[in-house]
């Protein structure tokens, strides 16, 4: 391939992981927001109000690894 497809495509994956960065951090800062305002309501969960932290994490930061492994590939 051309060097300039090989840019571009390097370009394309530089933005995807920014914004899975950026999504990442933006869902953990919803959830803990929406903690502090409603906390009654996560007081009736069964499981700890930082558990879609946890799954926000691993789906995040799977997605995240393998973005960047085709990044330095």
């Amino acid at each position: 391939m051309h060097t300039k497809t090989w840019l571009t495509i390097k370009k394309i994956l530089n933005i995807i992981t920014g914004a899975s960065v950026g999504f990442y951090i933006g869902r953990v800062l919803w959830i803990f927001a929406d903690y502090k305002m409603h906390s009654d309501v996560y007081a009736s969960y069964s499981a700890p109000w930082y558990t879609p932290i946890i799954v926000a994490s691993l789906f995040w930061g799977t997605a995240i690894l393998l973005e960047v492994i085709a990044l330095l590939f």
